[in-house]
């Protein structure tokens, strides 16, 4: 089977048995609550607001599917949420029943890498925001998502930066040098490292990242440059790399003068003080 297939497999097996973020959907009675709630996100705002009524979305490795079903209501695009594990696949299907969202929404489970144009179409948005973290090759893997996306279309793909998470990296350092088994690991994150978290989900989900055997880091020009290869012309990044104005121009490339280290570095600080534990977000077309 090989080591790309027994860490595919072990991600396979975490997240079956831990779907989350997952939502406390019980505290939210009404549609109109589930909409307040996920609009608190300045991001989730911004990324509906480049919907337009009969455009296609896949949201690859979708999780429990409460943002995939924001995206759908009353947008009028037709949104596919898609993941690899049946019970996470249950829960967003759950999300959507409890909402009475209508056919305009869907949730497969599927490996998003074997998603084909002969078998689900193409796309005019795919939102990728977790997926290109955690995966071995994930250029191979972005490139393959690609051959989905229509000429044109708007992409919006998440990275961790390994300047702004630090402090997550050092704790992972530290508890990958005390023990490589999950048993022993999962005891030491809920008695030392995650003793402030009281949210069980959010328990979960810091497990996760502490253990993981594959965990990816890409700075900003490096992800860039990663998508550019991938036939994408990246536009923007959001939190922005600033820390006096705009470091990043609107129109990304490559080749700008934010690659220099010595202009890259304070924005990522800038990444580290402002608690967004190195998660970014890069928007982009497909190139043709």
């Amino acid at each position: 089977m090989g080591k790309v297939g027994e860490i595919l497999d072990s991600q396979h097996d975490f997240f079956s048995a831990h779907p989350f973020p997952g939502l406390d959907l019980q505290q939210l009675s009404s549609i109109q609550q589930f909409v307040y709630t996920l609009e608190k996100n300045e991001l989730y705002r911004k990324i509906k607001k480049t919907l337009k009524s009969g455009n296609r979305l896949l949201d690859a490795a979708c999780g429990t599917g409460e943002f995939t079903t924001y995206l759908s209501i009353n947008s009028g695009a037709v949104v596919v949420g898609m993941d690899f594990s049946a019970n996470t696949v249950k829960w967003a299907n759950g999300v959507k029943e409890r909402f009475g969202v209508g056919c305009e929404l869907s949730f497969i489970e599927e490996d998003v890498f074997k998603c084909t144009p002969e078998k689900y179409g193409y796309f005019d948005h795919i939102l990728a925001m977790g997926l290109f973290t955690s995966i071995p090759d994930e250029e191979k893997g972005m490139r393959q998502l690609c051959t989905i996306l229509e000429p044109g279309g708007l992409v919006v793909f998440g990275f961790f930066d390994p300047v702004g998470r630090a402090y997550m990296r050092l704790k992972r350092w530290m508890l990958h040098s005390i023990s490589s088994q999950f048993q022993d690991q999962d005891a030491i994150c809920k008695k030392v490292l995650l003793e402030h978290i009281i949210e069980k989900n959010e328990i979960i989900w810091n497990i996760n990242q502490l253990t993981e055997n594959v965990l990816n880091y890409h700075k900003p020009s490096a992800a860039i440059a990663m998508m550019e290869r991938c036939g994408l012309a990246v536009t923007d990044c959001f939190p922005k790399l600033k820390l006096f104005g705009n470091i990043l121009p609107d129109e990304l490339s490559a080749e700008s003068s934010y690659k220099q280290p010595l202009l890259q570095f304070p924005g990522q600080l800038n990444w580290v003080k402002s608690g967004t534990e190195g998660y970014y977000v890069l928007v982009g077309k497909k190139v043709g």
